[in-house]
């Protein structure tokens, strides 16, 4: 029976945003507030839904550690377009009672999509990935894909669909993430050059280096890009994606 992989970083911002509260006090002066009564109440509302969609009652919430692996040796940039963005308010308390309440995993370094995608290659057919993060379309498997304005979908990716997937992302960057890509390259710039010059690393590399980036640049793209596998983490041990080799190579 399939058991889910909830990426537990969006249920508990959302809820903790959504349980904030601005109060206004006359003049100028305003205050923030929040009642993580209300902040609980949304999450278990968010849990129970995604298994009532899923039919899949077993699951186990995953949320990414403070340190990231990508920070400290791929790119130090890597997400530094959200380094000034607060987390909501009660976000460490509302984390710490989700840890006694759910089942639940955290590994040092690892963001949540590290660490399902782990999971979902470690265990194939055993899991389905719920998130709203596209990323996960590179990742074999089920992925059930929800939607802030619900139109949830459910993806069966294939490992052919995966790696061609994660050469687009490389090719076109994630702004979200702070890595960008090749500048001008959108999802239709990028597919329309892999279909012609094939899903490969080459390819790839062809493509950076047609605007001005060596092969060095690419593959620091790529590696934000390449969430972690079974075969790129095992005993707490990472060790960076090479285009070569592994499940999505050429």
């Amino acid at each position: 029976m399939k058991k889910l992989l909830i990426d537990g970083d969006i249920p508990l911002y959302q809820s903790c945003l959504a349980a904030e509260d601005e109060i206004h006090w006359g003049d100028e002066i305003w205050t923030l507030e929040t009642n993580l009564k209300t902040a609980k109440v949304i999450f278990n509302r968010k849990i129970k839904q995604y298994k009532e969609l899923t039919g899949i009652d077993d699951h186990i919430i995953i949320t990414s550690s403070r340190n990231n692996f990508r920070k400290q040796i791929v790119a130090t940039d890597y997400k530094a377009n959200r380094k000034d963005q607060r987390k909501p308010m009660g976000y460490g308390v509302m984390k710490d009672w989700m840890k006694e309440n759910y089942e639940h995993d955290e590994r040092d370094g690892l963001e949540a999509d590290d660490l399902i995608s782990w999971y979902a290659t470690e265990y194939p057919g055993e899991y389905t990935i719920v998130s709203l993060d596209k990323d996960f379309k590179t990742v074999p498997g089920h992925f059930f894909r929800i939607s802030p304005i619900g139109k949830h979908t459910l993806h069966v990716i294939t490992p052919d669909e995966a790696r061609k997937f994660l050469f687009t992302q490389i090719l076109m960057g994630d702004a979200t993430d702070g890595y960008y890509g090749i500048p001008g390259y959108g999802p239709a710039k990028a597919k329309k050059w892999l279909d012609k010059h094939g899903y490969t690393w080459d390819a790839v590399v062809k493509a950076y280096a047609e605007n001005g980036f060596d092969e060095s640049h690419a593959l620091m793209e790529a590696r934000c890009a390449k969430l972690l596998d079974c075969e790129l983490y095992s005993d707490g041990q990472i060790r960076l994606w090479n285009p070569k080799e592994g499940l999505y190579g050429t």
